[in-house]
C-alpha cells in the first residue's frame, strides 16, 4: 500500500516484513553500517542474537568482551542502518 502526498509516493512501513527477514537472520554473522550524520558511518560485525518486535540485538566480541548493540527495524526502513550477511 502507497500513500500519495504532495504529488510523491511514499512507501508504507511494513515491520513484519523487516521482522521476518532479521528473524531468519539469528544465529548468522552480519555486518551492520551505521549511517551516523554528514555522510559519516560506523560499521560493526557480529552476530544477530535475540529480534523483537520493535528492534534487534547485535553481539560482538572485541578482545574478550562482549558488547551487544540494539538496532530498530525503523532504522532498517529509512537507511540508516544496512545489513549485509557474511558467508
Amino acid at each position: 500500500m502507497k500513500i500519495k502526498r504532495a504529488q510523491k509516493e511514499i512507501p508504507s512501513y511494513d515491520a513484519e516484513a523487516i521482522h521476518n527477514e532479521v528473524k531468519a537472520l539469528v544465529g548468522k554473522s552480519i555486518k551492520v553500517e551505521v549511517m551516523i550524520s554528514s555522510g559519516k558511518s560506523k560499521t560493526e560485525v557480529g552476530t544477530v542474537t535475540e529480534v523483537y518486535p520493535n528492534l534487534f540485538l547485535m553481539e560482538r566480541t572485541y578482545k574478550g568482551v562482549n558488547f551487544k548493540y540494539s538496532y530498530t527495524f525503523i532504522d532498517i526502513f529509512t537507511k540508516r542502518v544496512t545489513i549485509k550477511v557474511i558467508d
